[in-house]
């Protein structure tokens, strides 16, 4: 396999198990536990930790080893400063983008949280972060615009791996994804400056609830 090659798959495979908790926030770990633990050489597993501590994923410390990253206030901050950039004015382009189909399915997902009360659990509150990213990526990836969508894709990434990490399931939850179906129905009606203020209300309310939730577990 080429080296580029295995350095991507080193690096989404250390990626996923930040994400998924598996490599918890704090969690310090050497270059030689993870060729162990992926079967994989030296070099692809550096230039992949690299690649995560420029995305905040990982701090390398010299001599010690990699620790996973505990996500400060500040970096929390800087993520949800983004989001209000980013997504209502993003959504203000792309709502006649999205396709009608995946809006009426992303619409029964997320009533299908609602009504079957999965957020009363881990396995559900996992499958709505999962609903979550998928539909906040959308809204920007449909752009069509690589920077933008990668810029994204990582926040959301480190999103998942902090909720996740606190395993709470916060009563804001509940909220949230009521304010899904509400801005999806906005959408669907055309009414882009309702959807865009719920979108608004949203992430303002998410960053105060993952403030608070992350401070308690850490």
């Amino acid at each position: 396999m080429k080296k580029d090659s295995m350095m991507l798959k080193a690096y989404t495979a250390i990626k996923q198990m930040i994400i998924s908790n598996e490599l918890a926030p704090g969690t310090v770990v050497n270059e030689s536990d993870l060729q162990e633990i992926l079967g994989i050489g030296r070099t692809p597993i550096h230039e992949a930790l690299l690649r995560l501590s420029v995305e905040q994923f990982v701090t390398i410390i010299p001599r010690r080893g990699i620790e996973i990253c505990k996500f400060s206030p500040k970096i929390i901050h800087s993520i949800f400063d983004a989001r209000l950039i980013i997504e209502p004015n993003t959504l203000r382009k792309t709502y006649s983008m999205l396709n009608v189909d995946w809006l009426v399915k992303m619409r029964k997902n997320f009533s299908l949280i609602r009504d079957e009360d999965m957020l009363s659990n881990m396995e559900g509150l996992q499958q709505y972060i999962q609903y979550d990213s998928e539909f906040h990526s959308k809204i920007v990836t449909v752009l069509d615009n690589p920077y933008l969508s990668s810029l994204v894709d990582n926040y959301l990434n480190q999103l998942t791996a902090i909720t996740i990490a606190t395993t709470k399931i916060s009563e804001n939850s509940y909220t949230a994804n009521e304010d899904h179906i509400v801005i999806i129905d906005h959408i669907l009606s055309g009414d882009v400056d309702s959807a865009c203020s719920v979108l608004e209300s949203h992430i303002r309310k998410c960053h105060i609830d993952v403030i608070n939730t992350y401070l308690t577990a850490y």
